[in-house]
């Protein structure tokens, strides 16, 4: 599989990002510092391979909002707005779509839930979705 991304849409991390969703309790209550600094520099490596990225602003509204990758998954040239499984990130969808086209959007809504976390891609034309907690069949 050999796709050349030549946009990314980030969120710089909220100050409140400790307070996100997490299914490792055990790993402790994220760094705030180490969390901006890993941001940055995962935003120098986009740049640095010639990515134009659009960055949206950090909302303390939004602890998991860094993570736009799960309310947005990209497809080929289909970028699908989910419709997160955890309620806490519903709100999250409408100020993550804003920053994205409006052309060539696929909205789910309803019982249809989906998680970005949860999408695998493994070849051009192979995707797997997994079931979990935040994304059903429908999804």
């Amino acid at each position: 599989m050999h796709n050349q991304f030549t946009n990314a849409l980030v969120r710089v991390p909220a100050n409140t990002a400790h307070q996100g969703l997490t299914s490792r309790g055990h790993l402790g209550i994220p760094d705030q510092q180490l969390t901006l600094a890993q941001h940055a520099e995962y935003v120098h490596a986009l740049l640095e391979l010639g990515v134009e990225v659009k960055a949206l602003d950090p909302s303390v509204n939004f602890p998991d909002g860094h993570f736009v990758e799960d309310v947005a998954v990209i497809y080929r040239d289909l970028a699908f707005i989910t419709n997160p499984g955890a309620p806490s990130r519903r709100e999250e969808v409408a100020a993550t779509k804003d920053g994205l086209a409006q052309d060539h959007r696929v909205e789910l809504s309803g019982r249809a839930f989906l998680e970005g976390g949860d999408v695998l891609y493994l070849a051009d034309d192979v995707v797997l979705i997994g079931v979990s907690e935040r994304t059903n069949r429908e999804g």
